[in-house]
């Protein structure tokens, strides 16, 4: 049976995709990042074979959103292999040891429960396997032999762990840091900023794209990791008038935390821009309302309106 060139795993059903807008934390009893904090493996790559593997490796869940440089090390971390026909690359039983990425050749995935040499699925070139009992420390469920001869890219269990972990690690503390940057967030526990940088969402624009425009519907807030933003506003011409230039650290749309108003402004990414976005509706379902969070520091919350409006204009809290 012949599969996409990007398939989940080697488990015989395909199990649930996770969000390709969220990570989900990367866990396992066998690997402390507190303890082993050894460097990751380096095997120099040709441009086009880190081009290759990074288009890859973009389309596998648990990788899709490392940051640029996580990504890079998990590329250079993957070795080499050459396989010949009829080689068993992984088997069912086994304890998981390597996540592979297909260079070239066809692998035949088959299960012991299935008739002897059936075949449950087919990897080609630019597909991938056993990221999954690397990632739930599980051992293999199926056999994965290759059919022809052929290369793989091999990422060992302990280098999985470091960076995909470390990496996780890394994005939780930056975007704890972003949260804490925000003013109406301040009274948020430690654990409450850890749960909100869970539920961020990494969200990409190309230069001259419009993130937000005045009117929309207010849904969220965001956090700038890479690139510049405009804000502008329209006037009754319906031209656009300058309010700011964001950099990387600053937020906007916070608004929508707070009210039930439109989007006041418009948002346009200046550049490319890399932005996490935090959506209302995940915000309320880990805290509770945003009206219980604000109340805890009325003073903060009156003194941010102010800024934000005239006094005449200060919008209800959200309901």
């Amino acid at each position: 049976m012949s599969s996409s060139s990007h398939l989940d795993d080697d488990e015989h059903k395909s199990p649930p995709r996770m969000s390709p807008s969220r990570r989900k934390t990367v866990c396992g009893p066998s690997f402390d990042p507190r303890r082993d904090m050894s460097p990751t493996d380096v095997h120099p790559k040709a441009e086009a074979e880190v081009k290759k593997l990074r288009s890859i490796l973009s389309k596998v869940p648990v990788l899709a959103e490392l940051d640029e440089l996580t990504l890079k090390k998990v590329i250079l971390a993957m070795e080499n292999r050459t396989v010949s026909a009829g080689q068993v690359i992984i088997k069912e039983g086994d304890e998981a040891d390597f996540f592979y990425v297909i260079e070239s050749g066809t692998y035949e995935v088959s299960h012991a429960d299935l008739k002897k040499n059936q075949v449950i699925k087919t990897y080609t070139d630019g597909g991938y396997f056993g990221e999954l009992s690397l990632l739930h420390d599980q051992p293999r469920s199926a056999t994965v032999t290759a059919k022809t001869s052929g290369k793989l890219w091999a990422l060992s269990r302990q280098n999985f762990k470091k960076t995909v972990v470390m990496g996780d690690m890394q994005r939780r503390r930056k975007y704890a840091e972003l949260i804490g940057k925000v003013e109406i967030l301040h009274n948020l526990s430690e654990d409450e900023k850890d749960k909100v940088s869970e539920a961020l969402e990494t969200r990409k624009f190309k230069k001259g794209q419009t993130i937000i425009s005045q009117g929309d519907e207010a849904n969220g807030m965001f956090f700038i990791e890479e690139g510049q933003v405009i804000i502008t506003v329209s006037d009754k011409n319906n031209q656009q008038l300058l309010l700011s230039s964001l950099k990387p650290g600053d937020y906007f749309g916070e608004l929508a935390l707070l009210t039930h108003h439109p989007r006041a402004a418009n948002a346009t990414a200046e550049t490319d821009v890399v932005l996490a976005f935090l959506n209302v509706e995940a915000f309320e379902r880990l805290l509770g309302s945003c009206d219980a969070i604000m109340r805890r520091n009325v003073k903060t919350y009156e003194n941010q309106m102010k800024k934000l409006f005239k006094a005449s204009e200060v919008p209800r809290i959200r309901k």
